[in-house]
């Protein structure tokens, strides 16, 4: 959990630092690059938030709550808070990434970089690229 989180809060403050430089200016870097993890075992699951602490520039990974498996009410509000972490996925941090797309396109040539054909199938596209509107409407909220 350790690693994916800090891969994941490092990408999106890449990501937000390329937009940034380019003139995207509502970017809270350490707001925005925040990250979850949910760790699970037959007996209990752990959610873990991922943060930079853009001082010290060290990944944090904190605890923030365990679920035991066991008991309906802890199995409830873990999916609860599986939910409001998919929320936020699908709605403003989407939105957000979607802004810093739209800033960045079209990408610079430096990040043109060749690439050897893959010897194994590509990993499947996220969630985002599957949203045919996703694009038009990140548009529309930068024009506004």
């Amino acid at each position: 959990a350790a690693g994916s989180g800090s891969h994941s809060v490092n990408s999106l403050r890449w990501l937000l630092e390329q937009a940034k430089a380019a003139g995207l200016t509502d970017v809270d870097l350490m707001h925005d690059t925040v990250s979850f993890s949910v760790v699970a075992s037959h007996r209990q699951a752990v959610v873990y938030l991922h943060w930079l602490d853009p001082k010290e520039k060290q990944f944090h990974m904190s605890y923030l709550r365990s679920y035991p498996t066991f008991e309906a009410d802890s199995i409830r509000g873990c999916n609860n808070t599986i939910k409001n972490i998919i929320d936020n996925a699908e709605g403003p941090r989407q939105i957000q990434i979607g802004k810093a797309l739209v800033i960045l396109e079209p990408l610079t040539s430096s990040w043109n970089v060749q690439f050897t054909a893959p010897t194994k199938p590509p990993t499947p596209s996220s969630s985002f690229s599957g949203d045919v509107n996703f694009r038009k409407r990140a548009r529309e909220l930068q024009e506004e």
